[in-house]
């Protein structure tokens, strides 16, 4: 039985005008050995090339699968007799063959409803969904490849084939290993001698020569005809026509969210893209607030309310997070704009002129920064724009890697173990599982730091998922697995507001509270032995998603919580007779990356330090924008005004602590550092600043060493900082993470 995989389409190839490497002296030769009757590690005198037609069919058929259909196993088992070349090709490629390719992650990013979705099927050539269902918080990665006309056998320059499951990916597979071959086997600069092949070894996209003591044995008949997924491949050699060049581009479409709740968690289980599709509604204006719903099989999920952010702001935030990664690898950003069949509110002018702040980044469609498309119907007009939306993508991204293609294999074998009868929940494995089915493949035998690179690989990629601090001892061999569990804890959130579920307490409704009781309640059908709702809870503490706010077991999800419309009046309501002038966090050009600010909330929360303050025994000005804490009798509250954060202290009249402020903000300052290297927002900078004294909270001033201030919007308001900002000033400057 092959089983499901992410959707996989194949492109036309766009080859990079440098091409790939043609230093040869440390890499593997790529199926260079003519090919031979399977030998198993034999003598020649004793290889299977000695056998007869029906000593080999019996071999091949005497550990076949009881399950399929007695004529076609025959079948198959005849053809295999006659594919010793087929073999051998796919000996020598799972024992020292690569794919040479360049992978591109590319996230699809936006608000609400603005037809995220609809874009991707566009460009992978899909009919649109019927139905809307709103996306979790991330899909799992639809991956396309672009390969050369000669392996596909096409003229056509905007062929966009799908490929639906593993079968298709393993026929794709078989393709490749031929075209190696016959690319070889045509090239004399690459031919080496048999004994001079050099296995792939070392960590992740790297080739070393070793020694032949590190040679493994090539694989045997009787272990293809065990493992399906082996012969599965086989058969796509034998029924490859093959091609002579090879170039390949695997672009991993990671399709997200556009509630506000996902974007606060989008950063952290999708970290360091190298394409980013921006989309915006041309129906809308930048300056708009967007209608936010959320959609379930059945329908609407909850009440449609406005965001608080505009659109403007959320393209800002989402590019600000992208541009805070490194700086040597900024991903590439096109920005796409949906509905142009509807009434165009977007002024294109205005919106180039906001992007002119990331020229370097974002790429130009003719005149304009933004490639305009109908997303609700197949109009031609918009083939074109299609089509160079796809030729950016593919001729974008990053330096070509070298996969061993052994590392497809062993893919291929977990997906296939994780989704099998015995595996439940389906999709998740444990670490030592996962091994056990990487020696089953000669590849990995006798390479054991093989298995941890091809790990890293996958996890890098979106492929598995894989926290080795948190849960040392689960693979998410499905990542939708674990994104569903998230996105399921902010679904049945929505619906208990609504009042139409009902969870035991009030807690999860009214505070944002999660505890092991509530996910055992929400997410039952997930857990197994090793992996229960304890470690699934201890896992998003770990990622900073949730927070314990007592010794109870509830955990605070910031996420969850509505935003505050006025956060500036939600402090107001805070005793102002006792309130500190407000220092604040300055983020380089002007805002925070998403999810930095509810990152902050879980870090700094601590039972007995950092505690939720509380009126009447409950949390008080407590929301996603805007909240409060205790601390050593001090009141603080954080509050996000996109452009910066504020720190405002309430101190009672009795404490003599002179330095608390400045024991504040080192620990803020240490908290979003920590936040910033989690998130991976390595080029993430922030100054300390205050209140401009004309805007107020609009607009913050930043200080200099001589204790002169200077707005960031108005050079015009400037002068000496008032003496109440000097509680603040004892360590300022600038952060850079």
């Amino acid at each position: 039985m092959v089983l499901q995989r992410p959707d996989v389409t194949v492109i036309p190839d766009v080859i990079d005008e440098a091409g790939p490497s043609t230093d040869t002296s440390t890499r593997p030769r790529r199926l260079t050995r003519a090919p031979t009757r399977f030998n198993d590690g034999a003598s020649e005198s004793e290889s299977d090339s000695d056998l007869s037609d029906a000593e080999v069919d019996d071999e091949l058929h005497s550990n076949g699968d009881a399950s399929e259909d007695e004529e076609e196993d025959a079948a198959l088992a005849a053809a295999f007799a006659e594919a010793a070349d087929s073999k051998q090709l796919y000996a020598d490629a799972m024992k020292t063959g690569y794919v040479e390719r360049k992978v591109i992650k590319c996230l699809i990013v936006g608000a609400a409803r603005v037809g995220k979705t609809s874009i991707k099927h566009r460009l992978l050539n899909e009919k649109l969904p019927e139905k809307h269902v709103s996306t979790d918080v991330a899909e799992k990665p639809t991956v396309a490849i672009s390969v050369s006309r000669a392996i596909m056998k096409t003229d056509a320059a905007d062929s966009w084939c799908v490929i639906h499951n593993d079968e298709d990916l393993i026929k794709m597979i078989g393709k490749i290993i031929k075209a190696q071959a016959q690319q070889q086997e045509k090239s004399k600069a690459m031919d080496t001698a048999p004994d001079e092949i050099s296995p792939v070894t070392g960590t992740a996209f790297e080739s070393r020569t070793v020694n032949s003591a590190e040679m493994v044995e090539p694989v045997s008949a009787t272990e293809i005809q065990e493992d399906s997924i082996q012969k599965d491949i086989i058969r796509a050699i034998m029924e490859a026509e093959g091609g002579e060049k090879l170039t390949t581009t695997w672009i991993h479409f990671i399709d997200s969210g556009g509630q506000p709740e996902f974007h606060d968690l989008l950063p952290v289980f999708v970290p360091n893209t190298s394409v980013v599709l921006c989309v915006l509604k041309l129906s809308e204006g930048l300056d708009e607030k967007p209608t936010v719903q959320f959609h379930g099989s059945d329908g609407l999920i909850g009440d449609s309310y406005k965001s608080y952010l505009t659109h403007r702001e959320i393209l800002e935030r989402f590019l600000k997070a992208f541009r805070a990664q490194d700086p040597q690898n900024c991903p590439t950003i096109l920005v796409i704009g949906t509905h142009k069949d509807q009434q165009q509110k977007l002024d294109l002018c205005e919106l180039d002129k906001f992007l002119q702040n990331f020229k370097e980044e974002v790429i130009q469609f003719g005149d304009h920064c933004i490639a305009m498309l109908s997303c609700t119907s197949d109009k031609n007009e918009d083939q074109k724009k299609v089509e160079d939306i796809r030729e950016a993508l593919v001729t974008k991204g990053t330096n070509i890697e070298e996969t061993p293609m052994a590392w497809f294999g062993l893919e291929l074998a977990l997906k296939k173990a994780s989704q099998s009868e015995n595996s439940k929940p389906k999709g998740i494995m444990s670490l030592e599982q996962c091994k056990l089915e990487a020696n089953k493949l000669p590849y990995f035998k006798t390479r054991s730091g093989q298995f941890n690179a091809a790990l890293k690989h996958f996890v890098k990629h979106n492929i598995f998922l894989y926290y080795k601090d948190a849960l040392p001892d689960v693979v998410f061999c499905d990542p939708k697995v674990l994104l569903t569990m998230v996105t399921e804890i902010v679904k049945h959130h929505y619906e208990v507001k609504q009042g139409k579920r009902a969870v035991k307490g009030t807690k999860f409704k009214d505070y944002c509270y999660v505890s092991a009781t509530i996910l055992d309640c929400i997410l039952s059908q997930y857990y197994n032995d090793i992996f229960s709702s304890k470690s699934f809870l201890n896992l998003l503490s770990d990622l900073k998603v949730v927070a314990a706010v007592n010794t109870n077991g509830d955990h605070l999800m910031p996420a969850l919580l509505q935003n505050a419309t006025h956060p500036a009046t939600k402090v107001g309501e805070i005793d102002r007779k006792k309130r500190l002038p407000p220092l604040c966090i300055r983020f380089d050009e002007g805002c925070a990356p998403s999810g930095v600010f509810c990152s902050l909330v879980t870090t700094l929360l601590q039972p007995g330090k950092w505690e939720l303050w509380k009126k009447n025994g409950k949390p008080f000005c407590c929301f996603r924008n805007c909240i409060t804490f205790t601390y050593q009798m001090t009141v603080i509250t954080l509050v996000d005004y996109f452009s910066h954060f504020s720190i405002y202290m309430y101190i009672p009249i009795q404490s003599k602590d002179k330095d608390m402020p400045l024991k504040i903000k080192d620990e803020i300052h240490n908290s979003i550092t920590t936040i910033a290297e989690r998130l991976q927002y390595s080029n993430l900078t922030f100054q300390d600043a205050i209140e401009c004294p004309e805007c107020k909270h609009t607009e913050v001033a930043l200080w200099n060493l001589e204790n002169q201030y200077k707005c960031t919007v108005d050079d015009v308001h400037t002068g000496p900082i008032p003496e109440a900002y000097q509680i603040w000033m004892k360590t300022a400057g600038m952060w850079k993470v």
